[in-house]
């Protein structure tokens, strides 16, 4: 369904539903690889808000990535830092 979608408000509003479903359904892996994809062009502030989004980006992939990973997409992200 991402790659159906027509424009990139649409694919990030997507991502972070999707998301939210994988953590509900504690596919942690999933969840965390969404979420952070979706943290440059949050937009989807109806749901939830930024900070919230931030949070459980951070909690899914410290639990799921790799130290590398998580030091590049996480940690060192200027979303993330902000």
């Amino acid at each position: 369904p991402i790659d159906i979608a027509s424009d990139w408000d649409a694919k990030n509003r997507l991502r972070v539903f999707k998301g939210l479903y994988c953590l509900s359904r504690r596919r942690f892996d999933e969840a965390a690889r969404l979420l952070c994809d979706s943290l440059p062009t949050f937009a989807e502030t109806s749901l939830m808000s930024f900070q919230e989004c931030v949070r459980y980006a951070v909690i899914c992939a410290a639990l799921t990535f790799d130290r590398p990973t998580l030091l590049k997409k996480v940690i060192r992200s200027p979303e993330v830092l902000e």
